[in-house]
Formats: structure tokens, C-alpha cells, sequence
């Protein structure tokens, strides 16, 4: 039974001697003789009994209640309390990781830069006649020494990301440049790959709000590496227009309503698989950074970037 059941039950002895004593009143007022008092005693002492023992075990129902109420507290208060423990020795543990990476990493860098040094003093100062096969292997040593040396920097890039170490500008950045700066590397890579690359820039683009240098990397990274990925023959459409609110735009989140802000949408149809390695990780990093999105739907890589009016708003 419910607790406010056995309350309200707790109550009828009462509400019965109230009833008891009118009657008696109005009896004894109307010039009638008064029932026998061995009844009235016998009615009081029923309703007193009965009174207490429904108050006592709405009590003991209550308290029990109470006290299991209190031990899944207490409970939810330990459990909470080691969850939180255990995500902040998590976190620190993430931060001395990223902290061992970044040294690591700028060891590595050091010990690099000593082997690209002697390759790039051989390959500039001839000290001696070299056949072809040496200035190939050394020529390849070179090129795997600064491809090397690329993936670090953008691998420490990551790290930095995510240990708030990287600083970034909020430029006022034209859209439609920011593509069209990508477009000869595009191409070419698009030669190279046998793939026909097509481009569709709307006219008139607004300004996305971000880091020029750092998001022009970012869509480098991803664009080019979707094209290198497209099987020999195929026909990749790269579109930037801009969306609205009501369209694909970027969502924000104001109070318990969800706005659509204006946003330019760079598409690239078919979106390829991509390597999915440290460029790919990078490039997502840096478009997230910078408040924008990287989402593959449908065969589709798209990247949704804010525009300056909509960061105003």
C-alpha cells in the first residue's frame, strides 16, 4: 500500500472520535440522556489503538523508506565520487601521454633533421662522382627523409590540438578563395591519379570565420587525399555553396531550441574511402577546431564550415 494511503488510513480513528464526541455533544444538548459511558470509553480506546497502530507502521514504512532512500544516495554519491576519480586520473594520464608524445616526437624530429642534413650536403655538393643508382637511392633517402618529417610535424600538430597548445586566428576568410587556392593541387593530383576532377563554386560566397592558414591545410589534407583515392577513370565533382537556416547549416544549440546557422558546405561526390591516417586525423582535428564538420554520407565527403554572419549572430 502507498504512503499516503496508509496516512489518510491513520487518520480515520481520528476523524471517528471527532464524529463520536459531536454525537455526544448534540446528544447531551438536546436534553437526552448520555449513552453509557463504559461505550464511550470502549469507542475512545478502540480509536486511540487503531489510531497509533496505523501512525506507527506509516511511520516504520516511512523511515524504512527514508533510510533505503539514503543508502542508494549514499551510494550514488560513492559511485559518483570514484567516477569522478577515475576520469580525472584518466585525464591525467591522456595529458602525461600527449606530454611524452610531443617529447617523443621532438626527439625524433631532432635525430631526423641530422639525417636529412648530410643528404641534402651529398646531393648539393657533389664529393665525387656518383652513378646513377646512388643518386637515386640518395634521392629516395631525401624523399622519405621530408616525408617523414611532414607527418611528424602534423602528428605533433594533433597532439598539440588536443592538448590546447595550438593557438588559432579568427580570420575573416573568403570562401570561394579558400577553394580556389586548393583547385591547381587538386588537379594535379587528379592527373596523376587518372581522375577527372570538375568544379562547381557558387558565385558570391560569404566569408567563413576561421584560421586562413590552418583551415586552407585542413581542406588540402582531406580534398586531396579523397582524389588520390578514386579508382583510375572516375569523375569527381567538388561543389562549395553556401546553406542556410532550414537547410544543411551548421546546428547550435541556444537554451532547449536547436538553430540552423549559415554555413558554406564543401562537397566532394564520390567521396572516396580516404587513408584514414594521421593527414586524414589531422585535417577533421583542425576543421572541428576551427567550428566546422567533416561527415561522409552517401559516398559524400562534405565539410560544413561557419560563416563570419552566422558567428555574429
Amino acid at each position: 500500500m502507498r504512503i499516503g494511503r496508509r496516512l489518510l488510513l491513520s487518520l480515520v480513528p481520528a476523524i471517528l472520535g471527532l464524529f463520536v464526541a459531536t454525537g455526544l455533544a448534540y446528544w447531551t444538548a438536546s436534553g437526552r440522556e448520555a449513552p453509557p459511558l463504559m461505550w464511550l470509553i470502549v469507542v475512545a480506546v478502540v480509536a486511540a489503538l487503531t489510531s497509533l497502530g496505523l501512525t506507527w507502521r506509516s511511520t516504520r514504512s516511512v523511515v524504512r523508506r527514508i533510510q533505503r532512500l539514503t543508502r542508494a544516495g549514499r551510494a550514488a554519491v560513492q559511485a559518483e565520487s570514484r567516477g569522478s576519480a577515475r576520469v580525472d586520473a584518466a585525464e591525467r594520464r591522456a595529458s602525461e601521454y600527449a606530454a611524452l608524445l610531443a617529447s617523443g616526437i621532438t626527439e625524433l624530429q631532432r635525430q631526423l633533421d641530422e639525417v636529412r642534413l648530410p643528404l641534402h650536403i651529398l646531393l648539393d655538393n657533389r664529393f665525387g662522382e656518383l652513378n646513377e643508382n646512388q643518386e637515386e637511392m640518395l634521392a629516395a633517402a631525401g624523399a622519405a627523409a621530408e616525408q617523414a618529417d611532414g607527418r611528424l610535424r602534423r602528428l605533433r600538430t594533433i597532439v598539440d590540438l588536443d592538448r590546447g597548445a595550438v593557438p588559432l586566428r579568427r580570420d575573416a576568410v573568403p570562401a570561394g578563395d579558400l577553394v580556389a587556392s586548393l583547385l591547381p593541387a587538386l588537379n594535379s593530383d587528379g592527373e596523376g591519379a587518372g581522375v577527372q576532377v570538375e568544379t562547381d563554386i557558387a558565385p558570391a560566397l560569404p566569408r567563413v570565420v576561421g584560421d586562413r592558414a590552418r583551415l586552407q591545410e585542413a581542406c588540402g589534407l582531406l580534398l586531396r587525399d579523397r582524389i588520390r583515392s578514386l579508382p583510375p577513370g572516375s569523375h569527381a565533382v567538388i561543389t562549395a555553396a553556401q546553406s542556410g537556416p532550414g537547410a544543411d547549416g551548421v546546428q547550435t544549440v541556444v537554451g532547449s531550441k536547436t538553430n540552423s546557422t549559415e554555413a558554406v558546405r564543401i562537397e566532394v561526390t564520390p567521396g572516396g574511402t580516404g587513408s584514414g591516417g594521421a593527414d586524414d586525423l589531422l585535417a577533421r582535428r583542425l576543421i572541428v577546431a576551427n567550428g566546422g564538420k567533416v561527415e561522409d554520407a552517401g559516398g559524400h565527403l562534405i565539410i560544413t564550415l561557419p560563416t563570419q554572419r552566422s558567428v555574429q549572430k
